[in-house]
């Protein structure tokens, strides 16, 4: 399948895949995408849950459902790098075709952060099907599967739903397939998703979740916030 970079219109980047005429992100903003659904709307607003801040509880597990391209990854390994949280974080990455080590480098994502840029290019170079830990308490793990093969029996604290969107992908936006998610989440756990397609809505609200309509970043006029209140 055809690949090139492009940039976005906030002079992020992304990949372009030319025969499905679609991107690892928004053509309105990788970066802003990025930041607006999966930091401000999930991973802030997840750790300002009591259970996450208490002092019995100094952990979260997230799970990313497509790895992609590493963007998210970076932001959140950022964020709780850059802010007073003494957190241990387990993060999960899911991608059944991993995106290489050679297209990370052209996109070129440190130029965004403060972080570490070594740091994230060993999470990069990272072997698929491994473990590792970084600093700040930060472990990584990444699993080349596809999406119904994933078992975990640590409970999940916050979902990234980051794949191709249905037009593309519909088998990974199922009921079955979101399940294997959603089943895992922890007692209020979150769920995000730039994708606000009513049939998405109403499989996770089937499943048992609070769902929320909320703003969309740049390009998209709503995405989705699933609650697990029980």
């Amino acid at each position: 399948m055809r690949r090139n970079i492009i940039t976005t219109s906030d002079g992020s980047k992304t990949i372009q895949l030319v025969d499905w005429n679609e991107q690892y992100h928004s053509v309105h903003g990788a970066l802003a995408e990025a930041q607006h659904v999966f930091l401000k709307n999930g991973l802030a607003y997840r750790i300002q849950a009591e259970d996450v801040v208490a002092k019995d509880k100094q952990k979260i597990h997230i799970v990313e459902m497509g790895l992609g391209t590493g963007l998210n990854l970076l932001l959140t390994y950022d964020f709780l790098s850059t802010k007073e949280f003494d957190l241990e974080v387990n993060y999960t990455g899911i991608d059944k075709f991993p995106v290489s080590t050679e297209e990370q480098v052209q996109l070129n994502y440190e130029q965004f952060t403060a972080v570490n840029t070594n740091s994230f290019k060993e999470m990069c170079g990272q072997a698929w099907d491994s473990k590792e830990m970084y600093a700040g308490k930060f472990s990584l793990e990444k699993r080349q599967i596809d999406l119904l093969e994933y078992s975990d029996k640590e409970p999940v604290d916050l979902v990234y739903f980051d794949a191709f969107g249905p037009r593309v992908q519909p088998e990974l936006w199922t009921e079955e397939s979101l399940n294997v998610l959603v089943s895992r989440m922890s007692v209020n756990a979150v769920f995000v998703t730039y994708c606000a397609k009513g049939d998405v809505r109403r499989s996770l609200q089937n499943l048992g979740l609070r769902v929320e309509r909320l703003p969309g970043p740049p390009g998209k006029r709503e995405m989705l916030r699933g609650i697990k209140e029980n």
